[in-house]
């Protein structure tokens, strides 16, 4: 032991000093007490000669934290240092006096808060934001570093200065582990505090990364639910985590939350907070977060708080509420998809080549036709053959066409298969058999011709046949326009994830804020993306900032896949009411919209009313587009004043 109290030397604090700080440890400077003794408040003289406040924590051999706890404390807070872990000034260690010396936090714990009126939603947020970066640099350093496992994260445990920012404190029963692995398992005795310890580990001594991130979750919930995780109500103890559990399956959390914080909320805020609050809290430490992104999640729902007012965009670039009234869609070409052709009913997928002179179509017709954008805009017939139409053998989700070579085309079908098809000799020329079930998206790269991805039912992704095994269904994959390395990806768990491929132990983002599966995300560009959800919503994210920027709301959109295209700030979407809907990016409502008439008189009003938009396409170098309903009905719309 003498190697550390040499090493650790000008730390060293004298016994007479600080019992002249404390007044002997006099009661009225005790400032707080837990399971290793009592702190103190007290000032010290600065080895500058002027004199600081400090806290000071004096352990008492009987609750346990003896001589290897201290030294440890000392060392991991002289290693580790961090604006959100408190700063180890000095210590004590003579006449049997094992006394740490910390900076002070006027504000005292996190845990004496939970339930004041005065601390807002905002506060909250900025608060559990500071804990978390605290703990994700314990758990990645970085460098050479090793990974610090805290074993003892409670609300008691993570301070508050006059400003509020957060401190992490307590060390003593940190573990180190290995850094920069993905897993990290210790088998150690069990310690930790109860309602905060996860199950996992008091069941099999498995200490990991992930036994911080569900204590983490707990702190989390006390701090949305105003109260601490273990409660006493009329003799009875009450659990925090086992409300959790209880209310949040039935969607009614507002039930749990600290009421006098409520009125302030905003609710996608809330959302996301939840979300990755009940993440941490999962059984399997598979599906727990890493830290990193649990600090992530929580910085989105400060900018949803404090983006909850409109976007100014609308205002900047001239935009009025009114401004839908100048605008509106106009019929240029219309296309029956009749039995000529052999197509029939839902075309879930229609796209433009790469100079827009070619178009394709595909659903549930099992083929995939080909038409000629001119001749169908030049010439006045309603019924057209297509200038290709190639068979296959299931059912088609999903086209894209490859953004170099004009003549080949990918698909992705319902037994999972993704195909490219060579469109002059009208044969597939490479098929992936990477997915088991049905496979619901596929794009090609627009940077590399070799490259697509894909995506479906079996929660796989696949690019260039990396599998990236996801939680929840896959609804939509597209790469960034900028990049061949990064991916977005839509899922059925009401979540949209962004990938580098050249690293998919876990995702760059995850965008939160939609309420049903997203069934579609596009790029505006390298650093916006426009997605589209089951909750009759489309949500414009930015990118780089892991930020929403807009909701769009008008149409309906519960079933069924409605398709979304992008042109410049403009957004189309199709609606279950039969009809195709466009955007300006900038206003929350519609700019204009235009219904799809039916096409057999003879129809019922039930039929007529299963009728919905289900694919919409924009041109690149104009505000045209092409729509497709359930039906196989085709048109062609221009956006005009």
């Amino acid at each position: 032991m003498m190697h550390l109290i040499t090493k650790f030397e000008n730390l060293k604090i004298q016994l007479g000093a600080i019992k002249l700080a404390t007044d002997n440890f006099a009661d009225e400077n005790c400032i707080g007490r837990g399971g290793f003794g009592k702190v103190y408040k007290g000032e010290l003289v600065h080895s500058k000669g002027q004199k600081i406040v400090v806290a000071l924590k004096r352990l008492d051999p009987k609750f346990g934290q003896g001589n290897p706890e201290f030294w440890k404390e000392i060392i991991m807070l002289s290693i580790y240092k961090h604006e959100n872990i408190v700063s180890l000034l000095g210590f004590c260690d003579e006449s049997n006096e094992k006394i740490l010396v910390y900076e002070y936090a006027s504000r005292r714990s996190l845990d004496s808060y939970l339930n004041r009126d005065d601390l807002t939603w905002n506060q909250r947020l900025q608060i559990c934001i500071g804990a978390a970066r605290g703990l994700a640099y314990l758990h990645n350093p970085g460098g050479t570093q090793q990974r610090v496992l805290h074993r003892d994260i409670k609300s008691s445990n993570i301070l508050l200065d006059e400003n509020w920012n957060a401190k992490i404190l307590d060390l003593g029963l940190s573990k180190f582990a290995p850094a920069n692995q993905q897993h990290t398992f210790l088998v150690t005795n069990v310690v930790g505090t109860l309602g905060y310890c996860d199950p996992l580990y008091i069941e099999t001594g498995l200490l990991t990364k992930e036994s911080d991130v569900y204590s983490f979750g707990v702190v989390l919930f006390e701090v949305l639910c105003g109260r601490l995780c273990i409660s006493n109500k009329n003799g009875i103890h009450q659990s925090l985590t086992g409300l959790v559990r209880h209310y949040y399956p039935q969607n009614k959390m507002s039930d749990l939350i600290y009421s006098n914080i409520k009125d302030g909320m905003n609710p996608r805020s809330l959302d996301a907070f939840i979300t990755i609050a009940y993440m941490c809290l999962k059984r399997d430490l598979e599906e727990r977060p890493l830290m990193a992104d649990v600090l992530r999640i929580l910085e989105s729902a400060l900018e949803y708080q404090n983006h909850d007012k409109k976007v100014e965009i609308m205002q900047r670039e001239g935009y009025s509420s009114s401004q839908s009234d100048y605008y509106r869609l106009k019929v240029i070409a219309t296309l029956t998809n009749g039995e000529n052709f052999h197509s029939s009913d839902i075309v879930t997928s229609i796209e433009f080549n790469h100079d827009d002179k070619l178009f394709a179509t595909a659903g549930v017709s099992r083929r995939i036709n080909i038409f000629d954008y001119s001749t169908m805009v030049n010439e006045p017939s309603e019924l057209r053959f297509p200038l290709v139409e190639m068979p296959t053998r299931s059912k088609l989700s999903c086209l894209s066409w490859n953004k170099h070579t004009k003549n080949h085309i990918a698909s992705s079908d319902y037994e999972g298969i993704v195909t490219i098809w060579d469109v002059n000799t009208r044969q597939g020329v490479m098929e992936f058999k990477e997915h088991n079930k049905r496979a619901w998206s596929v794009d090609f790269s627009h940077l590399e011709s070799s490259m697509l991805v894909s995506g479906g039912d079996d929660h796989k992704q696949e690019s260039s046949v990396i599998n990236i095994k996801m939680s929840a269904n896959i609804c939509s994959v597209k790469y960034n326009p900028g990049s061949s390395n990064h991916i977005a990806v839509g899922s059925a768990d009401h979540y949209i994830y962004y990938y580098d491929i050249r690293n998919i132990s876990y995702p760059l983002n995850i965008f939160i804020g939609h309420q049903k599966s997203v069934s579609h995300v596009k790029f505006l560009s390298n650093d916006e993306l426009a997605s589209a959800s089951t909750d009759s919503t489309l949500c414009l994210w930015d990118v780089t900032r892991n930020i929403p920027v807009q909701k769009l709301k008008g149409h309906a959109n519960y079933l069924n896949f409605v398709g979304l295209s992008v042109y410049r700030d403009f957004l189309a979407c199709g609606s279950e009411t039969n009809e195709v809907y466009v955007y300006h990016k900038a206003m929350s409502k519609p700019l204009t919209w235009h219904r799809f008439e039916t096409l057999n008189v003879e129809d019922s009003d039930k039929d007529r009313g299963s009728d919905f938009v289900s694919a919409v396409c924009w041109k690149s170098d104009s505000p045209t587009m092409l729509a497709a309903n359930s039906r196989g009905l085709v048109k062609v719309l221009v956006l005009a004043p």
